[in-house]
């Protein structure tokens, strides 16, 4: 391993290139392979604390999920908020009276489409010409049309009424329910910060390590090489950064999962 490692400072010190070099991460890979020692911890945590650790994720995800699950169910729904403030603004019997006068326009409109018809058999059999039945027409008519004027707009009123209420109705619920997504986001950030935690706990990637890693980055950006033991140090962060992202994704899609579950009625057990 010491011979190894020499050659790849070596191969340095000779002006190579270590980032583009294949050379270097052939070599590189047969020092790791070796059990060469890059100088940090690298990989998750050893298989006697696997249990431990999947544990105290279980402990801790299940905690957040049953809080989460309490307040999601100390909440009222939206069918619950809309039903209460449509009753308080009458909005119910707004509709109602809509419904009603809207029906009656149409029966006194289709009284007055029938009328001709009505009079017609009424006469008939009677001496009656057409300018005396015009005349009754016109004498029903009149009454029948001042009717279906009034209703209508009595009708037209109240499907205004109807439709601001109902406006009145659809702000105050999004008012209630942003106050409700409100009490909720802590949980959100909290979920966050869990699946953050627990994949920095399983991977060993501390953020003082993800600082070092940004660190080699910027200087190899800058000066375009870095010399052996940066480049090792700098390979063992990346495949670090990569499981703990990997672990980061699992653990959200599991804490999500149980979010939905919860949100779906179920009990936000998840399997875990």
């Amino acid at each position: 391993m010491a011979d190894l490692l020499q050659r790849l400072q070596e191969m340095y010190a000779s002006g190579k290139r270590l980032s583009t070099s294949k050379k270097y991460a052939k070599l590189y890979n047969q020092y790791k392979g070796g059990g060469g020692d890059t100088g940090l911890i690298t990989g998750g945590v050893g298989y006697s604390n696997a249990d431990k650790i999947a544990a105290e994720q279980e402990a801790k995800t299940s905690d957040f999920l049953s809080r989460y699950n309490a307040a999601i169910a100390g909440q009222p729904t939206i069918q619950d908020i809309y039903g209460r403030i449509s009753g308080e603004l009458g909005l119910p019997q707004a509709n109602q009276l809509y419904t009603g006068l809207s029906n009656r326009a149409l029966t006194i409109e289709g009284q007055l489409e029938e009328l001709p018809e009505q009079i017609a058999g009424e006469t008939r059999g009677y001496d009656v010409n057409a300018i005396q039945r015009n005349k009754i027409e016109a004498a029903r008519g009149a009454k029948i049309t001042d009717d279906l004027t009034s209703v209508a707009r009595a009708a037209q009123r109240a499907g205004t009424t109807a439709t601001n209420l109902g406006q009145q109705a659809m702000t105050q619920l999004g008012l209630e329910a942003g106050q409700l997504e409100k009490e909720l986001s802590p949980f959100m950030t909290e979920a966050e910060l869990l699946s953050d935690n627990l994949a920095r706990q399983v991977t060993l990637y501390t953020t003082e390590r993800q600082a070092q890693l940004e660190t080699y980055l910027t200087k190899l950006r800058i000066q375009g090489e870095l010399d052996a033991r940066e480049m090792s140090n700098l390979a063992a962060l990346a495949e670090q950064e990569n499981e703990y992202e990997l672990q980061k994704k699992l653990l959200s899609y599991k804490i999500d999962l149980g979010i939905t579950k919860t949100g779906s009625g179920g009990s936000g057990d998840d399997g875990w």
